[in-house]
């Protein structure tokens, strides 16, 4: 059934543990609204406890619901108004209905303190550090301090209120004496809550800290790879780098701020840590690590930053024309590695105060994981495939590169009606839609466009499926096995049948190059990666200008044919996967991609790793300059 939903709403339908006390709580209106008292009060009960129980899960509906700040207190506020549902339909004395009502408000704002203080305390008292690659010994955090961080305090209270109203009683008294006793006990039991997490729970902090100070000295690490806080959607970011940090030939540790991110991580031979709260970071002793690899600019680098011993180098998560590849706060930096020159001009363009000695071209090592012998040989039943890889819409208007925003949809029409055989992958960003809806209904139209030229042409509706690779061992060795399964995939298709890979679908960027003779895009990195393939390739105009200024804002363009906004120049593109035509573009392409990735030789790999242990030296030389000067 999922599969039938829009790609940003997929997460979301599957099996949530966090859905249990909000769909308890829900199901318990109509008892409430027919006066069934026991079976309401029971579902009530059910749904305080699952709260507590489901308070630590890490789900994308979590993630979504925390948004607010305050996902407890609502379901909270929740129950407390279908007991008083219950209670307009049972309670035939108002005096006994009033301190129920009182009681149940007043846990309700308690709660919001009571959440705050349980929450920060829980944070910094007992963390849950998650290790992978690492010998930590300190284990789980006591199980008083977990209880009472996982909510005990604003259970019991709530519980003592919900089975108050169950006695059903004319008792006045009673009904007082059960809501005081309801609101005192959520006080004592955040004060005991507080007692508990500053004492087992420090104990087991300083613990767990030292297990992984002392993890990460036995490593020896000098190199850390580094994300900072964000949404498990972002893990991205870091798995590009994953297996061309398994080759750097120093000690590598990463580092992520996130525990949705830590999650989300896929395989990897290296040593992570997830450190969530900044204080925790800040203990360790980092003092041996020389060089710190940054691939996104989050607040919270500051706490690796502040280090005195690393050099510092901002590696990115993607090379291309976007305005976000030349940000400013990059000079907080001490070098900036970028792919080829043209990742020194973008910077050096807009005059943001870089120095030239801060540049350093390291090519895009990760490019080494495509295959480019995954293609059959052509033969006279062969059907050349073009890959339709838009970008998202951007966080502003200034970022709007997306092509489903113009000539998306048009596209896609005069491919499919094409008078040449030609396959299409479909291959939408993962953001599609965030901020402009209209870019994710295009995609979805895109989507039914494909499904109905294949049942036009007797084929079923054909979406990527391979499975994720879980038995690998490394991310190199995922890379590998991800490759096997796009070769088993599409070979397992009809020449002529389109396909649609929705994002985590098993099929990476990297896999639907390798199965694709050309490639149609916005201005974004995938046109840039792709261009280490020497295959054709297409560029979205997505506003009006001209040809020239075009391609004059975006040199990554160049080496590529231009689709204008209303799908012009579709056709000549077309011709030439066709070979109906020449390609314009081969010499051209050629000196773009030395300009976007650097030399072919040293290969990538060598020269970042080149970078590394040039990163260290000056580490090592700075540290020597210091110490000296200390002396004198």
């Amino acid at each position: 059934m999922t599969k039938f939903l829009p790609a940003a709403l997929r997460p979301y339908a599957k099996p949530d543990a966090t859905l249990l006390p909000l769909g308890l709580a829900l199901l318990a209106i109509l008892p409430a609204m027919l006066g069934w008292g026991w079976f309401c009060l029971v579902l009530l009960s059910a749904s305080s406890i699952a709260s507590a129980l489901t308070l630590r899960t890490i789900t994308p509906l979590r993630e979504l619901l925390a948004l607010g700040g305050f996902f407890e207190v609502t379901i909270r506020a929740l129950r407390l108004a279908v007991l008083l549902l219950l209670g307009a339909r049972i309670w035939t004395d108002t005096a006994i209905a009033i301190p129920f009502a009182l009681g149940g408000l007043a846990i309700v704002v308690m709660s919001i303190f009571t959440e705050i203080t349980v929450s920060r305390l829980a944070t910094r008292l007992t963390p849950e550090i998650y290790t992978r690659n690492l010998p930590i010994a300190a284990g789980k955090p006591p199980f008083t301090a977990k209880v009472l961080a996982d909510g005990l305090a604003l259970v019991v209270p709530e519980l003592l209120i919900i089975f108050g109203a169950s006695l059903i009683t004319r008792s006045v008294l009673l009904a007082w004496l059960i809501a005081v006793l309801a609101v005192r006990t959520m006080a004592a039991g955040t004060l005991i809550t507080g007692k508990v997490l500053r004492t087992k729970g420090a104990a087991f902090r300083a613990r767990a800290i030292s297990d992984v100070q002392r993890a990460i000295k036995d490593r020896h690490a000098q190199v850390a790879l580094y994300l900072g806080l964000g949404s498990s959607d972002t893990v991205y970011q870091l798995e590009g780098w994953l297996a061309t940090a398994e080759d750097i030939p120093q000690e590598t540790i990463v580092i992520v701020r996130s525990v949705p991110i830590f999650h989300a991580l896929g395989k990897t031979s290296l040593p992570v840590i997830a450190l969530t709260n900044s204080q925790d970071l800040l203990l360790l002793d980092l003092t041996n690590l020389r060089a710190c690899l940054f691939v996104s600019n989050t607040g919270d680098i500051i706490h690796l930053l502040r280090e005195q011993n690393p050099m510092s180098a901002f590696i990115g998560h993607g090379d291309s024309d976007k305005s976000s590849s030349f940000n400013p706060f990059t000079k907080v930096y001490d070098e900036v590695w970028v792919a080829g020159q043209a990742g020194a001009d973008r910077y050096s363009r807009a005059m943001i105060g870089l120095r030239p000695e801060q540049f350093v071209s390291v090519g895009r090592p990760q490019l080494d994981a495509i295959d480019l012998t995954a293609l059959p040989s052509t033969s006279d039943n062969y059907v050349p495939t073009v890959l339709y890889a838009p970008t998202w819409e951007g966080w502003n208007a200034d970022q709007e590169y997306c092509s489903l925003l113009g000539q998306g949809a048009q596209i896609v029409e005069r491919l499919l009606a094409s008078p040449q055989r030609i396959r299409l992958i479909y291959k939408p960003h993962p953001f599609t839609g965030i901020r402009d809806p209209k870019a994710r209904a295009t995609s979805d139209r895109i989507i039914a466009m494909i499904r109905s030229a294949n049942e036009r042409a007797g084929l079923n509706a054909t979406e990527a499926t391979p499975s994720k690779p879980s038995q690998a061992q490394s991310a190199t060795e995922a890379n590998e096995l991800a490759t096997a399964a796009g070769n088993k995939f599409f070979a397992s298709l009809a020449p002529d049948a389109h396909v649609v890979v929705r994002p985590n679908s098993g099929l990476g960027i990297f896999q639907c190059f390798e199965h694709a003779d050309a490639l149609i895009t916005d201005i974004s990195s995938v046109l840039s990666d792709f261009i280490a393939t020497g295959r054709p390739y297409a560029v979205c105009n997505p506003g009006t200008d001209s040809a020239d200024d075009f391609v004059r804002e975006f040199p990554s363009a160049r080496g590529g044919m231009l689709i204008d906004r209303d799908g012009a120049g579709t056709g000549d593109f077309l011709n030439v996967v066709a070979a109906v035509t020449p390609d314009p573009k081969v010499e051209v392409r050629a000196e773009v991609r030395e300009y976007l990735l650097g030399p072919s030789e040293p290969t990538a790999s060598a020269r970042f790793n080149e970078a590394i242990t040039a990163l260290i030296e000056r580490a090592n030389r700075r540290i020597e300059a210091r110490s000296a000067g200390s002396q004198s």
